[in-house]
């Protein structure tokens, strides 16, 4: 079978050969996610704040940076997918808000926590967090004069605070860091299950049907897309730990909406062993399939048929 499969996206345009989010966006979920995503970053904001301010140990503060990140991005892409949002786009512009309003509270935050420090003393001092929400023009004033003077230093022995150029630098690192954590989070939420527009539901996770020796990808990839599945049925299966690891998206309501993806996996291990880390990266992802197709990619390779005869793999790549 070679014609394009036509999974309409609730009757709007066919998908192509690989399943794609049918983009609709339920404005109340929107709101919704807007707002507890918002009320997230703010706590996470102000618990960073403090974090920062007064935990002395580096690793700490930057677990506390990426971990800043992630709960935002987690929450809010979370109550966005509760709430059946099936747009990419949307969904992390939502993230993407939330954690630019809880970057700016935690700035805020430690902004007072700094001042009220060096002028706790000084009995006319005053200074409420409406005074630097209310003024960005006074607030930014404080960080450039904290920039200028620096604010710590990298170690017992430096004669002289971290500042300028090189304060700038690491504060851009950390801006990065949190918001690159939270719209990673927020992807893989978003796009972890398959979503079916005739029932209305997410597919859930996908279901681990092979695990084969590495083969070509390319030549994989062009067998598959042809709905062909001879070069697949020829991989032996596998117990290494490098191996392509086939996995089948359905919905298990309709049983009509069916996709295939392959993962080439690699395990590390120490000497005795113990598994030390996992890559994985995506070889196919989520070629549609015809119902009947799925179940033929199910039951594997069957006895007697020619087109199914073991052969060598492709040298790996």
């Amino acid at each position: 079978m070679t014609t394009q499969l036509q999974y309409g996206m609730g009757g709007d345009r066919p998908y192509g050969l690989y399943y794609e989010h049918s983009g609709r966006t339920p404005i109340g979920s929107l709101i919704l996610a807007g707002a507890v995503g918002v009320l997230a970053a703010i706590i996470a904001g102000i618990v960073y704040a403090y974090v920062v301010e007064f935990v002395p140990y580096i690793k700490l503060r930057f677990l506390a940076t990426m971990g800043f990140g992630a709960m935002v991005g987690y929450v809010t892409a979370r109550i966005a997918k509760t709430g059946k949002v099936r747009s990419l786009a949307v969904g992390l512009a939502i993230v993407g808000t939330a954690t630019l309003v809880g970057f700016y509270v935690c700035w805020v935050v430690w902004t007072k926590v700094m001042l009220d420090e060096i002028f706790h003393s000084q009995p006319k001092y005053s200074l409420h967090y409406l005074d630097l929400i209310l003024s960005p023009k006074y607030f930014w004033g404080w960080i450039v004069r904290f920039n200028k003077a620096g604010i710590w230093r990298m170690s017992k022995s430096d004669t002289e605070n971290v500042k300028g150029v090189f304060l700038s630098l690491i504060w851009f690192g950390e801006a990065v860091s949190i918001f690159g954590c939270s719209l990673f989070v927020a992807f893989k939420v978003l796009r972890e299950e398959m979503f079916c527009e005739a029932c209305n539901r997410w597919c859930g996770k996908p279901a681990i049907i092979r695990r084969l020796v590495v083969g070509d990808p390319i030549r994989l990839r062009q067998t598959l897309e042809a709905h062909d599945f001879s070069y697949l049925d020829t991989l032996e299966p596998t117990a290494g730990d490098r191996y392509w690891e086939v996995n089948h998206d359905y919905c298990s309501s309709c049983k009509k909406l069916h996709a295939v993806s392959v993962k080439q996996n690699l395990i590390t291990r120490k000497k005795k062993g113990v598994v030390t880390g996992r890559k994985m990266s995506t070889v196919v992802d989520r070629l549609l399939l015809e119902e009947a197709e799925a179940e033929l990619l199910r039951k594997g390779p069957q006895k007697g048929d020619v087109n199914n005869t073991p052969t060598a793999p492709d040298a790996a790549v």
